[in-house]
C-alpha cells in the first residue's frame, strides 16, 4: 500500500469513526467525545482499540469492500 492509498484509507476510516465519535491516531483509536447524543468533547482522549490493522478496519467498518 502507498503512502497516498494509506492517508486514503485513513481518512475514510476517521469519517465512518467520528460518527461515533472516535477518532484513528496512529495506531490507535481514540474516544474523542462523549456517547451521548450532544457529543461533548472529552478533556482527554481515551484509547478504545491498540495496534490497528488499517485494512481490517476498513473491512470491518464496511468502507473497504476487497
Amino acid at each position: 500500500m502507498t503512502k497516498d492509498e494509506a492517508r486514503a484509507l485513513r481518512e475514510r476510516i476517521n469519517q465512518e469513526l467520528a460518527s461515533y465519535g472516535q477518532q484513528l491516531r496512529r495506531t490507535c483509536i481514540v474516544q474523542t467525545h462523549s456517547e451521548n447524543p450532544m457529543m461533548l468533547a472529552l478533556r482527554t482522549p481515551r484509547v478504545v482499540e491498540r495496534n490497528v490493522d488499517l485494512v481490517a478496519l476498513a473491512k470491518r467498518l464496511g468502507v473497504l469492500n476487497k
